[in-house]
């Protein structure tokens, strides 16, 4: 919620046809990205059924129209190999890893759109 007030924009409820909520979709910044950050979270119920892509189309067109962000990165964990299938499907391009937490040891792939 403070993204939406402060920015604008932010996470966003999708539903799917029947009305129940199946996920979360939005653009956020990050502080250690170079650019607003894509993101997504989807129920494991209604993988592999379209609607991932779907709302990933919606919410970038949203940010392109509504909010004018041209370029966005994207973070997956490197085995996350379905969340880097639909970013490429998208038209996001890896583009470097990046560990968002000096004091961690996880290393996120991160994509780009422009």
């Amino acid at each position: 919620m403070e993204s939406h007030r402060e920015l604008g924009f932010g996470y966003y409820a999708i539903h799917g046809l029947n009305g129940q909520e199946i996920g979360i979709f939005g653009v956020l910044k990050k502080p250690f990205l170079s650019y607003v950050d894509f993101g997504f979270a989807l129920l494991p119920e209604f993988y592999r059924q379209g609607y991932a892509y779907e709302a990933s189309k919606a919410i970038l067109e949203l940010g392109k129209n509504k909010f004018n962000l041209c370029t966005l990165n994207a973070v997956t964990h490197p085995d996350n190999l379905a969340s880097q299938a639909l970013l490429s499907k998208l038209g996001f391009v890896s583009t470097s890893n990046i560990k968002p937490d000096i004091s961690s040891d996880v290393e996120l792939t991160v994509f780009q759109l422009n």
